[in-house]
């Protein structure tokens, strides 16, 4: 008994069909639908209708906790998405993110002679968040927890100028992004 080729065809797009439905797990969906397609939700995200736009769940987190919090980026709080990303429905930058904070933060090193690495490697990722944050400034960590992420804590207990400061925070003696004199010292 012969198969004729429609139905070859149509059994073989049902297996397919049937492996892919039932016998691939989500993350190897997910693996398999972002290889051929950008834009594929991660599988522990879900889409969601919020105000008629459509955001995924990590988004909707960021814009319900800058809502929740008085700490967020004012672009981001008033949904002007397009000042930092090619749209508002990209994660695509409007440019490198080595220069992109500067376009609006132009103060931050301005004038200065001493330049803290990150902010002049254009990595502000390292400190804040770029949406919303618990914290006040968008800032990652709080106190000096923020600031013994890159500097070793035995290191800095070591200098004698910190034997009595304590838990005094980083930014009392020190200017986080530059300045004028040597280890950003503002006195």
């Amino acid at each position: 008994m012969r198969i004729s080729p429609k139905k070859y065809e149509f059994v073989c797009v049902l297996i397919v069909w049937i492996m892919v439905a039932s016998a691939c797990d989500t993350v190897s969906n997910y693996e398999t639908l972002s290889f051929f397609f950008d834009g594929v939700p991660k599988q522990d995200s879900t889409i969601i209708k919020l105000d008629s736009i459509k955001f995924n769940q990590n988004a909707q987190k960021a814009l319900i906790a800058s809502q929740l919090v008085s700490h967020s980026h004012k672009p981001f709080s008033n949904r002007e998405c397009a000042k930092c990303h090619q749209s508002s429905f990209s994660n695509k930058l409007n440019k490198e993110i080595n220069d992109l904070c500067f376009d609006c933060h132009t103060e931050l090193v301005k004038d200065s002679l001493f330049v803290h690495g990150p902010v002049a490697s254009g990595y502000c990722f390292k400190c804040h968040e770029p949406h919303s944050s618990t914290n006040k400034r968008l800032l990652l960590k709080v106190d000096q927890n923020l600031c013994y992420e890159c500097h070793l804590k035995t290191e800095i207990s070591i200098n004698v100028a910190h034997k009595e400061i304590q838990d005094t925070v980083c930014w009392v003696c020190h200017n986080p992004h530059s300045y004028s004199k040597q280890y950003f010292l503002k006195n």
